[in-house]
């Protein structure tokens, strides 16, 4: 059996322009920070920029990292990155791919009615070590400023692409900002997928919502979580989730972003 930890991690797009207090240089090192305290094997990244995800990994030496940005550049041009980061030790990358949840996928694009250019990272790792296992992980972010009938069907195009990739049926973990909560239609869109934070075999701390704003956000027993409002997400096909928390440390009195990092501890056969 092989085990790995998935985090899912909103860092907060670097300018920042609606929360000038919470600009990313006073808040780079609690990211980092909290990501080096839990030590994550994988880590899906939203609204991460090009030189955020530059400092991480400059911080953080042992993560690669895959998938350009909404606007199909890779460097200081690119707008926010949907970036999978993973441990070079303990993974081999087989392949990737960045696709547009739109109509059509392989092209720089966005669906009528999304305010930006959506988009989702797709890799397949194999473990070094251990069962030599082959997985896919794939990271997204659905539109926010959107109707939610827009956020369905990106949902629905993201899972007809996975299913499109997957022909050797290898599990899968799916990390994510939805935008949505677990009462939404987009939810439905991944039916076939086992949510975390549903199924996992022990949890840690728990929170009502993973959306934080700055603010402070009540923790949740097991029982209140079913009425969670969270909209990051990790789901999986064909993987066993041994446990399931909510990040919510904040190293030197600093909040690292406006989203709790989400982890799930993961098993393959």
């Amino acid at each position: 059996m092989s085990e790995c930890k998935v985090m899912s991690f909103n860092i907060l797009y670097g300018t920042c322009a609606n929360s000038p207090l919470h600009k990313w240089d006073g808040r780079k090192q609690a990211v980092t920070g909290i990501i080096d305290m839990y030590k994550p094997d994988i880590i899906g990244t939203q609204e991460g920029l090009f030189w955020q995800l530059d400092y991480i990994r400059s911080v953080l030496p042992d993560y690669a990292q895959y998938g350009s940005s909404r606007n199909g550049h890779f460097d200081n041009n690119a707008d926010e990155f949907c970036a999978i980061l993973y441990n070079r030790n303990v993974f081999d990358l087989i392949c990737g791919e960045t696709f547009f949840l739109s109509d059509t996928p392989n092209v720089v694009s966005k669906l009528p009615g999304s305010a930006f250019n959506r988009i989702a990272t797709i890799i397949k790792l194999q473990f070094k070590q251990q069962s030599k296992a082959q997985f896919w992980a794939v990271n997204t972010h659905l539109d926010y400023n959107s109707a939610s009938a827009v956020r369905q069907t990106q949902a629905k195009i993201l899972a007809k692409l996975i299913n499109e990739l997957n022909t050797e049926h290898l599990p899968v973990v799916l990390t994510g900002d939805f935008n949505s909560n677990s009462f939404d239609s987009v939810y439905t869109c991944f039916d076939q997928y086992s949510d975390c934070a549903e199924a996992a075999e022990s949890f840690g701390t728990l929170k009502m919502s993973s959306f934080t704003d700055f603010l402070s956000v009540k923790t949740a027993t097991k029982k209140q979580f079913g009425q969670r409002t969270h909209i990051d997400w990790i789901m999986t096909q064909k993987m066993h989730c041994a446990r399931f928390e909510v990040g919510t440390e904040e190293p030197n009195g600093v909040k690292p972003s406006d989203h709790y990092p989400i982890m799930a501890v993961l098993q393959i056969e």
